[in-house]
């Protein structure tokens, strides 16, 4: 079977995504882990964990709008066929959440909730990489290392 090389690691939405996309066509991937907080979350600046700017806020409210709207009249994100669009759109929406302090309240999106609910009964990808996705979370919050 052919390999890729991702670069990147598990809390990473688009090293996820590459990975998502490779195994579903059939494809070996060699995870090069890097680790770009390593350190840097150490330092005074990244300490502080910093509210978003009511600018950025106001960006991803738009942002999910959009998708919302759009979900209205698309089964998956380019038409009614699961797309490489679906696995990168979800490994981002799946990480608003981080660190888990409840910031992006997704319930009120209805059809984003109807196609992220499509996206795990349609492939066990979803949900294998949700796993390793909240694996990653947890040792972040228990050692601040990832």
């Amino acid at each position: 079977m052919p390999t890729i090389t991702v670069y990147g690691n598990d809390l990473s939405p688009p090293a996820r995504a590459a990975r998502m996309v490779a195994e579903a066509v059939g494809l070996d991937v060699d995870l090069k882990r890097t680790y770009p907080l390593r350190g840097e979350c150490k330092k005074p600046e990244y300490i502080k964990k910093k509210e978003p700017s009511d600018e950025l806020r106001d960006n991803l409210v738009d942002g999910l709008e959009t998708l919302e709207r759009f979900l209205t009249t698309n089964k998956f994100l380019a038409g009614d066929n699961l797309t490489i669009a679906d696995y990168c759109c979800y490994c981002t929406i799946t990480f608003l959440d981080f660190p888990k302090k409840g910031r992006v309240d997704l319930s009120k999106y209805k059809n984003i909730q109807r196609w992220m609910d499509l996206l795990q009964n349609t492939s066990p990808l979803f949900k294998k990489y949700d796993q390793i996705r909240e694996k990653a979370i947890q040792k972040y919050l228990e050692d601040g290392k990832y």
